[in-house]
């Protein structure tokens, strides 16, 4: 349960800190982290097999509630970069100047590529029958599924870019910055191990090799 303390304290911290010196540009890094740190890690711990927080629901259900959290992350992450994008407008600065930008422009562009694919898995999956035999509806599920947690790699690397910010230290103190910053590597390296156990559980098992019949005298 340790992942979904993690998800929870960060954006509590970034949203304080962002509530007691709040500006316009304050809904940036309070829409993204609960897009990214919160929202999204529910979403993808969803489907692990030891910390999920609905255990007994059957897979089908969890696909179903994964995507209704995925939406909140996609609508969150926007309204991020709107904010971010109108703030830089009026203030006459450039965009994407830094990694934070980079990074998290790129995440929020792969967002809306990922969310394209879900629903086309979930409501769409005839399409796969143009596709090469080869390519099977669950090989379709299994990249869906890297392709997450490609993902959640990227907004995590775009939060701690974020919190690496100077509009974060400076509005922290070094104690309240260094604990969210080895929090938001803990959530990282925490949640992705749970994913690669998730994706490893689904691949699929190379059939074994028959023994060959002896011969009987």
């Amino acid at each position: 349960m340790a992942t979904h303390f993690l998800a929870i304290i960060i954006p509590i911290v970034v949203c304080v800190t962002a509530a007691l010196n709040f500006q316009f540009f304050s809904w940036h890094p309070i829409c993204m982290v609960i897009a990214y740190a919160f929202l999204m890690t529910e979403a993808v711990m969803m489907f692990s097999a030891t910390s999920s927080l609905i255990p007994n629901y059957s897979r089908p259900d969890k696909v179903v509630y994964h995507g209704y959290i995925m939406a909140g992350v996609l609508l969150a992450a926007l309204q991020g970069f709107a904010v971010i994008y109108l703030n830089k407008e009026r203030n006459g600065k450039e965009h994407f100047t830094t990694w934070h930008g980079i990074v998290g422009v790129i995440t929020v562009g792969y967002t809306v590529l990922q969310a394209i694919a879900g629903i086309a898995l979930k409501y769409n999956a005839t399409l796969v029958s143009y596709l090469p035999r080869s390519f099977t509806l669950a090989k379709w599920k299994l990249y869906h599924a890297l392709s997450g947690c490609f993902l959640f790699i990227l907004g995590c690397a775009a939060l701690l870019a974020g919190l690496y910010s100077s509009w974060f230290q400076n509005n922290t103190n070094e104690y309240v910055w260094g604990l969210t910053m080895v929090s938001g590597l803990l959530l990282t390296f925490i949640a992705v191990g749970h994913m690669s156990d998730f994706v490893k559980s689904k691949q699929p098992v190379p059939p074994t090799a028959r023994s060959t019949p002896r011969a009987t005298k």
